[in-house]
């Protein structure tokens, strides 16, 4: 009997896991933005992402691989996808940036089917829209009360998406793509895009763009959610290598299943019935796409 996992099961795996992962770098830096300017934030998480996997190339002696124009592009989108979203962790609620983050996975389907000409079944788009009822159960985000503040995480999704997809029409055809590597020169890029930014930011006395004096505890959370943020590209960046775009979108939305554990687990958030139903949903959406392949 054969046990090896196919390519779409170790996708899901490694999505699924991300997924989990991410409330808690969300909660991280929602807390520390309350003290510390986003855009020093948003430029520690890329300096810290090339430290780390720089190190675990050095332990692992393995080889940097070679810049390639592609990963320069990609670096620019991540720079505005995480900078929108820490805007979002900053102005709105964290559970009303999830929830609308969470058209992500549309927009990504819409994506790979226009541009990397995926054949996007039913099955795939019910699972998308179900996924998404479900988490708009969970949230029940209120649009009225942020105004503009509530298309940051839009925009962040929007840039996700085409980052998401981006990856996965560099890498399908490339079986020697590292993902280190990939995500190595992204950590580099995306600091030299913020370094400018920041040094204008502080001589203008810019809330959002300046250098900071963190706490010693705030460096501790900048460097615990760099090391997951890392993770969760990397597990994400290797899923979406070998398992098509349009399959793995509605797995995201595990992760608000992944901030509903950790509220309870941490906070003793008890879930409510709206909680459990959208939770439900989630799963059955996921379970319902995997066995329709």
């Amino acid at each position: 009997m054969n046990n090896t996992l196919d390519d779409n099961t170790k996708a899901v795996i490694l999505v699924s896991i991300a997924a989990f992962s991410i409330p808690a770098s969300d909660a991280i830096i929602k807390y520390l933005s309350s003290s510390l300017a986003v855009g020093f934030i948003t430029a520690t998480m890329f300096i810290f992402k090339v430290f780390i996997i720089y190190l675990y190339m050095y332990i692992l002696k393995k080889e940097l691989g070679r810049l390639r124009g592609e990963y320069i592009i990609l670096s620019l989108i991540a720079f505005f996808a995480i900078f929108s979203l820490f805007l979002g962790l900053k102005y709105l609620p964290l559970a009303n940036n999830i929830a609308l983050f969470f058209v992500e996975p549309l927009i990504l389907v819409a994506i790979s089917s226009i541009f990397l000409k995926e054949i996007i079944k039913p099955s795939q788009l019910i699972a998308v829209i179900l996924g998404l009822v479900g988490a708009l159960i969970i949230i029940r985000p209120n649009w009225s009360i942020y105004g503009l503040s509530s298309l940051f995480p839009i925009i962040s999704a929007t840039f996700f998406a085409i980052y998401l997809a981006y990856i996965r029409k560099i890498t399908q055809n490339r079986k020697t793509s590292d993902i280190l590597t990939i995500q190595f020169w992204i950590g580099i890029f995306g600091t030299i895009w913020f370094l400018p930014l920041l040094i204008y930011g502080d001589l203008n006395n810019s809330e959002l763009l300046r250098f900071e004096n963190p706490l010693p505890i705030e460096w501790v959370l900048l460097i615990f959610s760099a090391i997951i943020s890392t993770i969760v590209h990397l597990l994400i960046s290797k899923a979406f290598k070998i398992s098509n775009a349009s399959n793995l979108a509605p797995y995201q939305y595990l992760e608000i299943v992944g901030g509903v554990i950790l509220g309870y687990l941490f906070f003793s958030e008890i879930p409510d019935i709206y909680t459990i139903i959208g939770a439900l949903i989630i799963v059955l959406s996921g379970i319902y796409l995997y066995k329709r392949k």
